[in-house]
């Protein structure tokens, strides 16, 4: 595209679009209740399952399963990349996109644009073809073990010593502006131009629209005074923050599972590609930025971290940890030896024994970050434990029981040689402010989805639901759902989309698709007995909020707590009975 938007530029257009608008200017749309529904325009359909939302500004089709906000449907509709479905959008709406240009050097037209990538496609050409002529480049990359396929796919070119190459071939047609600009030329104190990129292996920077946008270059000679490597400075077209080297190839090779390996440097990339492990990219000479690591999250689910096994590589894989820490990946890490970088160790073992490695080593990020504090630590005595629990105990107060909470609470235990209750005791990790929602709200999806299954499978249980004393402690929302299925003699999507939020319908599909056993349907009633607890509990809690009680208030909430303890009491014996609630 031709511009460069602030990075939020999707929030921000979202928030002013109106996804019913949006969707109906290309797709006829019927009121359904609070919802719009109509037939997908993504697949055949005779039933209308695709269901937008004006609450959420979100679509979902139950048949395909495609969904969104406005900016993804015009992306698959018009078929559209995300910067194109921007200015599309914001043309049709009548927004203007101007005041979110990030910054004055990226507000250029596309033709001025489309000159600067002419520019590096025949920079790029001319690298190509001189390293084609310099055996000793060729050979240093043949000595690590890269094949001549993955060098030609990849680019890879050579800038030969001297100063004049792309002068000479390019620089001296240029108008002095697009030559001080493009990020190939370098300009004495006396204003002479002069090659920037001299004596290097040339690695063109392609965009995810394989466009070449940069270039880094490795240092052939024995120059002291000459940095290893060198990146292209930022241009209209380049800014290494914003780009990751092969993620151009790693996106065509992701497997089912998403995943992305982050690595170093060029050669790790190349190495890896080489042996068969395409879904590798690098940073570009520096710490991961916060920009990076959102790229890497459009296109990943999750993201292995490979760095060198060296001090500097921990380092920088702490630093990756923290960028990732808020984006919605999950995030490996993996600790190579510290002799080995991910080329030396996929050239010696081959990508079956790299992936084995991988497999037999993976780590999550809060398991990575106990392990090194403690290798950092002096756990013999008690300052050093004090030390190292104020340093990863903040980290699991954070997580829920379903992230394996107890689990790494036992190994901190370990390390300090105590037994795992007196962490819990000692640091009152029952639960952060955070973390009890959390739980909670783990543990309540889980317990509502078969509910919901038993009732969808088995509506005429809402009728014994009913009869029983704990049904009066139900929720609003089970309540809701109860009636619903007594006035419409069971649960259809067409009638609940009508009725209920798209988010909730979207839930009820999920549970109506599980698979339960006889053995299953029978445990309504403890179900039931969970439901019940939780809705005392919320009872009690807004009773104590009140700020001034009344007698009544109080003697309600002596009954509440009773009726919790005896709640209590009955799912103790349910435990015994079923360990799963």
């Amino acid at each position: 595209m031709g511009y460069k938007y602030v990075d939020d530029i999707g929030r921000i257009l979202t928030e002013q679009l109106d996804i019913v608008s949006v969707i109906s200017s290309r797709v006829p749309l019927k009121r359904a209740g609070r919802n719009y529904k109509a037939n997908c325009p993504f697949h055949q359909e005779k039933t209308p399952s695709f269901v937008v939302s004006p609450e959420r500004q979100s679509y979902h089709c139950f048949g395909c399963g495609a969904s969104g906000n406005a900016i993804s449907f015009v992306m698959s509709y018009e078929n559209l990349d995300f910067l194109s479905a921007l200015e599309s959008l914001a043309e049709k709406e009548g927004i203007d996109l101007t005041p979110y240009l990030n910054k004055e050097e990226f507000q250029r037209p596309k033709e001025e644009l489309s000159g600067y990538y002419e520019l590096n496609r025949r920079a790029a050409r001319l690298f190509f073809e001189e390293f084609q002529k310099t055996p000793s480049a060729k050979e240093y990359l043949l000595s690590r073990g890269i094949a001549e396929r993955t060098m030609r796919r990849f680019g890879i070119g050579y800038a030969p010593a001297g100063w004049d190459f792309l002068v000479n071939k390019l620089g001296k047609a240029l108008p002095e502006d697009t030559a001080q600009k493009c990020g190939l030329f370098a300009f004495s104190e006396q204003g002479k131009m002069y090659d920037r990129f001299r004596e290097r292996i040339i690695f063109p920077i392609f965009d995810v629209r394989k466009r070449v946008i940069g270039f880094g270059g490795r240092l052939m000679g024995e120059d002291p005074r000459a940095a290893k490597y060198l990146n292209s400075p930022d241009t209209p077209l380049f800014n290494k923050s914003f780009h990751l080297y092969g993620l151009h190839e790693a996106k065509n090779h992701l497997s089912p599972d998403r995943q992305i390996l982050l690595v170093e440097g060029y050669m790790d990339v190349l190495g890896l590609h080489d042996k068969g492990v395409p879904q590798a990219v690098a940073s570009l000479g520096t710490a991961l930025t916060p920009e990076q690591g959102k790229l890497i999250s459009r296109y990943a689910e999750e993201v292995v971290i490979i760095f060198d096994g060296d001090e500097a590589g921990q380092k920088a894989t702490i630093r990756a940890l923290e960028v990732f820490r808020t984006l919605p990946v999950r995030v490996i890490v993996v600790n190579l030896p510290p002799e080995d970088d991910p080329d030396s160790f996929v050239r010696r073992e081959g990508a079956e024994g790299f992936r084995e490695y991988l497999k037999q080593n993976a780590k999550a990020s809060v398991e990575y970050i106990i392990d090194r504090e403690a290798q950092k630590s002096d756990l013999q005595n008690m300052a050093g434990q004090q030390l190292f629990l104020s340093r990863v105990m903040p980290l699991i107060e954070q997580m829920d029981a379903s992230e394996g909470r107890g689990l790494y609470i036992q190994k901190v235990a370990d390390y300090i040689g105590v037994e795992p209750r007196v962490l819990t005791g000692d640091w009152k990790l029952r639960e952060s402010a955070s973390a009890p929602r959390a739980s909670a709200r783990s543990e309540n999806r889980k317990y509502t989805r078969h509910l919901l299954g038993i009732l969808i499978s088995e509506p005429s249980i809402a009728l014994q639901m009913i009869a029983t004393p704990y049904y009066q402690y139900l929720s609003d929302n089970w309540h809701a759902f109860i009636s619903y299925l007594l006035e419409h003699k069971g649960y259809n999507i067409q009638s609940a989309i009508e009725i209920f939020t798209l988010e909730q319908v979207e839930f009820f599909e999920e549970a109506s698709k599980q698979e339960l056993s006889r053995a299953d349907m029978t445990h309504w009633r403890t179900l039931l007995r969970y439901f019940a607890q939780q809705g005392v509990m919320q009872q009690l809690e807004e009773l104590r909020e009140s700020s001034q009680k009344s007698d009544a208030q109080y003697a309600e909430m002596d009954r509440l707590k009773k009726k919790l303890s005896e709640l209590i009491r009955e799912r103790g014996r349910d435990h015994g009975k079923r360990q799963d609630y």
